[in-house]
């Protein structure tokens, strides 16, 4: 009876015996070498995307905040304050949200987080005039005479708050850049000489990738009086 599979004489199971697999160590090596210069020049293109990446979960985290301090200083009927420092030595941010009761006096004594102060790595804060030749996509506060939103005041200008100086893992932190919510509801970074609080229709602040390209930045804008929160990228 002839069976329907093939039959495998001694002499082809020999050469089947014979026959070599895999790669030889020289084309191992240059395989290898192919990789190596392959993921050499992605490195430009991951950095990049890792930057962006950064710059998004920073004006994601910074716009929530605002938000939350807004929603705190109405809720509970108090002044709460969204304050920021550029770390220059550990390179990034540092956002908290502090809460100086029925006041509007800037002072350590009596402020108090509301929640764990947060660090944004790799992050640095910028003016909108810093970032020449940027355009952000969208709908943002225009630039024009008269209607220019505020930047959000450091310390030190003769229209801005006193720093406010918090204890943030066993180190004083002086948080220089300083908008308060008031229990209307309002945002607040300018004074004038009497102490009075300046009224601004707008307030923003630029955050960049400290090692990136100033286009690869987000323009954080806080309404003033309205209940507006928005971020916009170029």
């Amino acid at each position: 009876m002839n069976s329907i599979f093939p039959v495998l004489h001694y002499s082809d199971a020999r050469d089947l015996r014979t026959v070599k697999g895999g790669f030889t160590l020289s084309e191992l090596l240059v395989v290898m070498a192919i990789a190596s210069i392959m993921a050499i020049g992605s490195l430009p293109a991951l950095r990049y995307v890792s930057s962006g990446q950064s710059i998004n979960n920073a004006a994601a985290t910074l716009t929530g905040m605002a938000h939350d301090a807004r929603a705190m200083a109405v809720a509970k009927q108090s002044y709460i304050w969204l304050a920021l420092y550029e770390d220059s030595d550990k390179k990034g941010v540092w956002l908290g949200l502090v809460n100086t009761g029925k006041t509007q006096t800037v002072s350590t004594e009596g402020a108090r987080f509301i929640q764990q102060p947060v660090f944004l790595p790799g992050v640095a804060l910028r003016s909108r005039d810093n970032l020449t030749g940027v355009t952000f996509s969208g709908n943002p506060a225009p630039t024009t005479p008269g209607e220019t939103p505020d930047e959000i005041a450091t310390s030190g200008q003769d229209d801005a708050f006193p720093a406010l100086v918090m204890k943030v893992a066993g180190q004083s932190i002086t948080f220089d850049r300083l908008v308060v919510f008031t229990p209307r509801g309002e945002a607040i970074t300018l004074r004038d000489s009497s102490q009075n609080p300046i009224y601004s229709r707008w307030i923003q602040v630029a955050l960049v990738n400290q090692r990136g390209a100033t286009s690869n930045a987000a323009l954080l804008q806080i309404g003033g009086i309205s209940s507006e929160c928005a971020t916009y990228r170029p």
